[in-house]
């Protein structure tokens, strides 16, 4: 497969455009496909050098180590592709494929259809729904019933990764996908049908949809546009009729609108992860809390703990620093649409919920962490009684015998050299004082730790 596109062995850069769609006639068709392949951030090269940004290139260029960046870029010969249910291939006018990596290290591959709709006529619904069968096309891109030059489009896609010492482990796209359809404007249709036509688009359903029972986003700045028809769904957005009269920022428009889609499709396979993540950690910590060797919990708390800050972190400026782009690129109907998107994504939902996920498991570390400091000062404060029982027993024998032997020692007319040590009836003096001394330690002990109980009955 010829790298044209392709600069990184020194070859000359060719100008690439991925939009906007400058004749009446094309239709443009792009398949992001979300992966958890990895791939160095650095060895990838700013959108600004693939996509021309026109005004809006002074932003991305500012912000490059924010935005995704253009890894591999391959044009096909439309030639070499066979799909699985869709026939018009004589409508084919370009193909390419895409490497992208976001700052997070994911990749996302991209293929992007051209099509001339001369034969079908001006881009009304019954044209590029039935004469084109774009429906059949979009559900062929996504389900990936493609071939490029006899192999799977995934294995292709997969190749062109690890040509660039991507990590893609056993080479399978991921389940989360979306897709990008840039076309003329729709003129008078607009009026008639024009909505109904981006709904069957974006459903990939060439049928009647009840409009009440519709989650599908019309940015407001986007559409503002007499001829632009701008409208997004989960899975599928549609872009027509943005190139209108002097509006010079519509070109950039929809390279702006591609790259949005990398960086939502990246955020949210990293959302999932996250997520896939905090759960084996709940699973995992269940686990910890049954363990019997406080040491050992211990450790895998602490493990925990460290993952869950990577999670939180990760989270933070994977997931929901990706939810906003006007900080990085000031344009109203660029933030209209990347707004749209991620909102018709889930992304901004899923990130609140997968971040209260992360809260509780964070409280239930800390809780855990708190219990196992209690065992430790418990088996501390167990430590000290022990210690504090024998040092008091020794004492106790230690200091009476000590004062007995010490006073028979002494060189005194009271010390009857003939009398044993163990006669009381001589000694009782002393044994009654050493008798005393024992019983008042006691005493003390006893005031000493009623007065502590009826402190705690007051608190």
């Amino acid at each position: 497969m010829p790298d044209e596109g392709d600069e990184r062995d020194g070859a000359p850069r060719l100008t690439i455009e991925l939009a906007p769609v400058t004749g009446e006639r094309l239709l443009r068709i792009t398949s992001l496909y979300g992966t958890d392949w990895l791939m160095s951030f650095d060895d990838a090269g700013p959108v600004t050098e693939r996509l021309e940004m026109g005004g809006l290139a002074t932003h991305y260029e500012r912000n490059s180590g924010r935005m995704p960046r253009v890894a591999a870029v391959i044009d096909l010969d439309p030639a070499t592709l066979r799909f699985t249910t869709w026939t018009h291939m004589d409508h084919i006018t370009g193909a390419r494929v895409w490497l992208f990596v976001a700052p997070t290290g994911l990749v996302v591959p991209a293929v992007t259809i051209e099509l001339d709709t001369a034969d079908s006529g001006a881009p009304r619904k019954g044209n590029l729904l039935r004469q084109l069968d774009l429906i059949t096309l979009l559900d062929d891109l996504y389900s990936l019933a493609v071939n490029v030059d006899g192999d799977p489009l995934s294995s292709t896609l997969a190749a062109l990764a690890a040509e660039r010492s991507a990590t893609t482990g056993d080479g399978v796209l991921g389940p989360y996908r979306h897709q990008l359809v840039v076309g003329p404007r729709l003129g008078h249709v607009f009026k008639r049908d024009g909505k109904d036509l981006v709904r069957r688009i974006i459903y990939r359903y060439d049928h009647a949809i009840d409009v009440d029972y519709s989650s599908i986003h019309f940015p407001p700045e986007v559409n503002r546009g007499p001829e632009a028809t701008v409208a997004v769904g989960p899975y599928v957005s549609v872009l027509f009729g943005l190139k209108s009269g002097d509006d010079r920022l519509s070109h950039d428009e929809d390279n702006a609108a591609f790259v949005s889609a990398v960086e939502a499709l990246s955020a949210l396979v990293a959302l999932a992860q996250i997520s896939d993540a905090a759960f084996a950690m709940s699973k995992s910590f269940e686990k910890v809390q049954v363990a019997a060797d406080p040491r050992d919990r211990q450790d895998e708390l602490e493990q925990t703990a460290d993952r869950l800050g990577d999670l939180q972190l990760r989270l933070t400026f994977g997931v929901e620093g990706v939810c906003d782009v006007s900080l990085r690129v000031p344009s109203l109907r660029i933030s209209s649409f990347h707004s749209a998107l991620t909102e018709s994504m889930g992304l901004n939902a899923n990130a609140v919920k997968v971040a209260h996920m992360l809260d509780q498991l964070a409280n239930a570390v800390r809780s855990e962490a708190t219990a196992l400091e209690t065992i430790h000062r418990m088996a501390d404060d167990a430590r000290r009684l022990r210690w504090g029982v024998v040092v008091a027993f020794l004492s106790t024998v230690a200091v009476p015998v000590t004062v007995l032997f010490g006073y028979l020692g002494m060189n005194s007319i009271d010390v009857d050299r003939n009398a044993s040590a163990w006669d009381v009836a001589t000694y009782w003096p002393v044994y009654l004082w050493i008798a005393a001394m024992i019983l008042a330690g006691f005493s003390i002990f006893g005031i000493m730790s009623w007065r502590a109980r009826r402190s705690l009955r007051r608190r």
